[in-house]
């Protein structure tokens, strides 16, 4: 049931974002589908989709959410990782605290890519304010985007 819930909430995310196009895992390039399974070789619920000549691929290892992007050549351009309020590190939580006082974190993600390095990802939200703000380890802002709603998370090139 678990399963069937998460596809179907990734089909109807990707739906009505209207860019990206789904794609059956056979049509990802053998370049993206190798270097995808070396680094997860046990990836499941795996939901693929392709703007342009990027392929983004959604998936679970257990019990962890990913989303991971990669070019046409196999060369992965960025990855990430939901993970618990509670393990943020304490100089984002303390940053959000800081710079928006009264907002409540709903969601938050870790980034990892080649040219940023790690940074962090956490959906705030305050009556019917919502904001995605992007952070360094050391709890530095690095940018937010306002958000209509929480659906609307991840839907943008951070």
């Amino acid at each position: 049931m678990k399963r069937l819930m998460l596809i179907m909430v990734i089909t109807f995310l990707m739906i009505s974002g209207g860019i990206a196009q789904y794609i059956e895992a056979d049509r990802v390039s053998d370049a993206v589908r190798s270097e995808f399974i070396k680094q997860f070789p046990k990836a499941t619920n795996q939901v693929w989709t392709l703007e342009g000549s990027t392929y983004q691929v959604m998936f679970a290892q257990g019990e962890t959410k990913f989303a991971m992007k990669f070019d046409n050549d196999g060369n992965w351009l960025d990855k990430e990782t939901r993970i618990l309020k509670s393990a943020l590190p304490k100089a984002v939580s303390k940053a959000i605290a800081r710079h928006f006082p009264g907002f409540t974190i709903y969601e938050a993600e870790k980034v990892e890519t080649p040219s940023k390095g790690m940074l962090y990802n956490v959906g705030i939200e305050k009556g019917n304010e919502i904001i995605e703000v992007h952070l360094s380890p050391k709890g530095d802002i690095l940018g937010k985007v306002s958000k209509e709603k929480k659906s609307d998370w991840g839907k943008d090139d951070d």
